[in-house]
């Protein structure tokens, strides 16, 4: 039965990303070619993690407890560096000299940034502050307003957490704190679940085409590089907290809810972006290097650069994110998750939306927006409508997630939110200062390292609260909403220094 429905899944999946491919900027054969090999292989984890999400491991032997496991850790880390290998070598599809063509195209107008960008720290060299929009084109084009972006999504990530902490009434690595009676604090209980929607629908998806805007550049220094780049400073981290820091939490957590010692080897946590993103990089390589575009060394560059500005893409109008955001950020994304009936996709959450096609989406979209130079003027006045119904609309758009969901009001609050984000900080906070630096220098440490911050703290308030009013039953408002408070602002003030403190030792400063 499981086969048969992954194969059922997997006709209708091909043949609408087929479509989409088709239909796609991947303008040479080769780079069709190469992007279906990618969605084939997207369907194949579909299809594995389908099966092994039915699998009870409860009652199998403990070396297949071990094992089973660790198949989606295989499909996102092992199985496409093979898979990348065997295109790269055999397939004839990514000829190798294109990657030399690439390198000599990008160079020509590439800045000095980092894929990473969107949770790593200096996205240019140091240059002017730019307060005015729109900018000039530069070679080394400065974007302050995405460092601040970077710093007020992971702070909104570090608080959406925090509400997941004192919104459950389960034990997990987040959420030792057991709300058994919500029926006393609703409208506290309701704040907390329209945060994290309202969250959920746009910050993840926001990271990855922030992530995206900056590959263009990075991989323009050299692919190997490039790719020494991404071993160290996205693979590196991501394993590190994979199998010490998240399962050490899992472990001091149970313990302290059940008085048990129950150690899990491997926990993704948020270290699923780095996965994902890693492999997002890996489809840009392969995409790239299946160009037939060569360069020659006889000044033929500048013809190049000449006919690349002349292709420009315009912003996209107001029709087009509405179809993109419904369809792929919304009526494909719930298609997906009625039908796969499962939690997570291959350490992908799986729940909600503002995920899976979404984040692709925005991945491809902030490729686009490198390409085409959509930063480098003042979006506002890119758009087709004013930002005075523009800002309205998404706030409709909020409300309508919050109040009545359904995936054409997900789909666009996605696309539209995620724009509203970026207009605001290019207009209003496009600018650097001593705080914003630092703060946008601990940003990537905090992501990976906040969660065990705000599992301490956490402990430490029930401990006081304990020692102060006893059990507390009879004050569970005050126990739920001091301890929200309590939490919020201990964790912010511990993470964000400690994490500036680590940024600063001799060889983490290299890694985070």
């Amino acid at each position: 039965t499981n086969l048969r429905f992954v194969t059922n899944q997997q006709s209708r999946i091909c043949i609408f990303l087929t479509s989409i491919i088709h239909q796609s900027a991947f303008s040479t054969m080769k780079q069709q070619i190469v992007t279906l090999l990618w969605v084939l292989y997207g369907v194949a984890i579909i299809g594995v993690d389908n099966i092994i999400s039915s699998i009870d491991i409860s009652g199998l032997p403990l070396v297949e407890q071990f094992w089973i496991p660790t198949i989606p850790f295989l499909l996102l880390i092992v199985a496409p560096v093979l898979y990348r290998y065997i295109l790269y070598q055999y397939c004839g599809c990514c000829e190798k000299s294109a990657s030399a063509s690439a390198t000599s195209t990008g160079t020509a107008t590439a800045t000095a940034t980092t894929l990473t960008e969107p949770l790593l720290n200096e996205n240019a060299e140091a240059g002017e502050n730019h307060h005015s929009l729109p900018h000039p084109p530069s070679r080394r084009m400065r974007y302050p307003f995405l460092d601040n972006v970077k710093v007020f999504l992971t702070a909104i990530v570090v608080c959406h957490h925090i509400s997941i902490a004192f919104k459950y009434n389960s034990v997990s690595f987040e959420t030792i704190i057991i709300v058994p009676n919500q029926q006393k604090i609703p409208f506290f209980s309701w704040m907390l679940q329209a945060f994290t929607t309202l969250n959920q629908g746009y910050f993840m998806p926001l990271f990855f085409f922030i992530s995206a805007f900056f590959v263009p550049s990075s991989y323009a220094k050299g692919r190997e590089r490039f790719l020494r780049g991404k071993w160290k400073r996205i693979l590196l981290p991501a394993l590190f907290v994979t199998f010490t820091i998240y399962p050490i939490g899992d472990l001091f957590s149970i313990y302290y809810v059940s008085g048990s010692w129950s150690y899990g080897w491997m926990n993704y946590s948020q270290a699923w972006f780095l996965y994902w993103l890693l492999i997002l990089n890996w489809v840009y390589m392969s995409i790239i290097e299946s160009t037939d575009t060569t360069i020659s060394t006889t000044g033929a560059v500048e013809d190049v650069l000449q006919e690349e500005e002349e292709r420009k893409m315009p912003f996209p109008s107001t029709w087009t994110r509405l179809f993109y955001g419904v369809t792929l950020c919304g009526i494909v994304l719930d298609f997906f998750q009625s039908e796969n009936k499962m939690g997570n996709f291959a350490t992908m959450p799986g729940s909600g939306y503002g995920n899976w096609t979404a984040d692709f989406l925005m991945f491809y979209a902030g490729i686009l927006a490198k390409k085409h130079g959509w930063l480098e003027k003042d979006l506002a006045e890119q758009l087709d409508i004013p930002l005075s119904i523009f800002f309205p609309w998404v706030v409709i758009e909020g409300i309508f997630v919050v109040f009545l969901p359904n995936p054409i009001a997900n789909g666009f609050y996605c696309v539209d939110m995620s724009l509203a984000v970026l207009i605001i900080f290019q207009r209003w906070f496009n600018y650097e200062t001593k705080l914003s630096k630092i703060l946008a220098r601990s940003a990537y440490c905090l992501y990976l390292i906040h969660t065990v911050i705000l599992l301490v703290t956490t402990i430490i308030y029930l401990e006081l609260y304990r020692v102060v009013f006893g059990s507390g039953e009879e004050t569970e408002v005050g126990r739920i909403v001091g301890g929200f408070i309590f939490v919020l602002v201990s964790t912010h003030g511990i993470v964000w220094p400690l994490s500036y403190a680590l940024t600063r030792l001799p060889i983490l400063r290299d890694i985070i």
